[in-house]
């Protein structure tokens, strides 16, 4: 019989407080910080502007083409400045290439925006405020509804799943099947493996 797992959350602050909800396109942005910037690079070991909003969204399960020009086309124009965590932001950082938009980053909060900047510098968060990129922006577009931007994404929720099981305090596990060590044990594979844990 296959096992059967009714996981049950008390954690109030995991349904109430979206700061706490499930990482969002920031988070999982975040993860990078620090990382190579390498010219073409489309993977975690080196990244360039575009193929590193490509990837992130990508994660999420949102497409986006390969190059900055190309990805400034995708999504809803913005025009008012209005802008919210998760728009991409496009830049002329480069006049020399002959084309109007050559680098492109995630927007997060407070004019702070996140971005495989250059081969000095990596992956970094800049202020469009107190950077030259508030001078050299062009355009924003959002690519994003709302559910997209605070998205339950597998990989890092099972990640807050094993810190609430080990600490004994924030979940509380029911098993409806014969073997309940062997449903266990399933779980705590699944955690492990970052496999997608189904919540009910």
């Amino acid at each position: 019989m296959r096992p059967f797992l009714l996981i049950i959350f008390t954690v109030f602050s995991l349904l109430a407080d979206s700061s706490n909800q499930a990482m969002t396109i920031e988070a999982i942005a975040k993860e990078y910080i620090g990382g190579k910037y390498i010219w073409g690079g489309e993977t975690p070991k080196g990244f360039d502007c575009s193929g590193y909003t490509q990837y992130i969204y990508k994660q999420i399960g949102v497409a986006l083409p390969r190059t900055a020009l190309l990805q400034s086309k995708v999504g809803t124009a913005i025009t008012n400045e209005s802008y919210k965590k998760g728009d991409l932001l496009f830049f002329l950082t480069d006049k020399s290439r002959g084309i109007p938009i050559t680098h492109v980053g995630i927007y997060l909060e407070d004019n702070k925006f996140i971005h495989a900047a250059s081969t000095k510098k990596g992956i970094i968060i800049s202020d469009l405020t107190k950077s030259k990129y508030g001078s050299l922006l062009v355009s924003a577009t959002r690519v994003l509804n709302h559910k997209q931007r605070e998205i339950f994404y597998p990989r890092f929720f099972t990640i807050r799943l094993k810190k609430a099981i080990y600490s004994n305090s924030k979940i509380k596990l029911s098993s409806k099947t014969i073997d309940g060590n062997k449903s266990i044990s399933k779980l705590e594979r699944a955690i492990k493996s970052d496999t997608k844990v189904i919540l009910q």
